[in-house]
């Protein structure tokens, strides 16, 4: 793929075209990666709800553990289905998945560090802000290339290292997207619902499901311009 920009029009074509011709994949790693999160994370709020009257850090840290255990995991797979549509290869998920758990220890360890990173300096919030966008693919470059997390992170910043406006700028209008998604669709949960868990799951699972086209969007745009010849695991010059 060559290393240029893609216009936002490039970048909406691909991904669309990308997300409509895997719509299987996305269900599968809806169910096996974004379910069990939800499911983890639901259950860990209710357990702390009912046994303490005040939430506090550990708590807090409690109820983002699942995240820090599978999210990663499920951009890594988006990250390889893109990769391998991009490149015209046949998408196998066995083999998708087989190449996000060998990499999960690195993901997991990866996403430790970047979440630190990002709340050591939240208090200055420009910082904050700067390396949040500037590691944010790191996720990325460990699936689909040999780098561990730290080497990921920078290689990253390296490649935003002259669009880093331009990355924030996706990265915000793909999160604010997501979240417009969340509070439309929210709108049309009953009130008076019998069975809160499955009925929170499943609305969960659709916004996963949507949301997953935001994050195919980010990884198209990322693999256009990335400094890393991410088939090898080597830099470019």
């Amino acid at each position: 793929m060559r290393k240029k920009d893609l216009t936002f029009i490039d970048i909406l074509q691909k991904s669309f075209h990308i997300y409509c011709e895997n719509i299987f994949s996305w269900l599968i790693i809806c169910i096996l990666v974004y379910m069990p999160m939800n499911i983890c994370r639901y259950l860990a709020l209710k357990n702390i709800l009912q046994s303490v009257r005040t939430i506090n850090l550990f708590h807090v840290c409690m109820n983002f553990l699942p995240v820090i255990l599978f999210e990663p995991l499920g951009i890594a797979a988006i990250s390889f289905i893109v990769q391998q549509n991009l490149f015209h290869k046949k998408i196998i998920m066995s083999e998708v998945l087989d190449n996000s758990l060998m990499k999960w220890r690195k993901l997991i360890i990866a996403t430790t560090l970047y979440y630190l990173i990002v709340s050591l300096t939240s208090a200055l919030v420009l910082p904050a802000i700067y390396f949040f966008v500037s590691f944010y693919f790191y996720a990325t470059i460990i699936a689909l290339s040999e780098f561990d997390g730290m080497r990921a992170m920078l290689i990253s910043r390296i490649s935003l290292l002259n669009r880093w406006f331009k990355a924030a700028g996706l990265i915000f209008i793909s999160i604010m997207s997501s979240v417009f998604i969340s509070f439309f669709l929210v709108r049309f949960i009953p009130n008076d619902i019998g069975n809160y868990f499955a009925t929170k799951l499943l609305f969960d699972f659709v916004i996963d499901f949507i949301d997953i086209f935001f994050k195919i969007i980010l990884v198209v745009w990322f693999l256009s311009i990335a400094t890393i010849k991410i088939d090898e695991g080597e830099l470019s010059s």
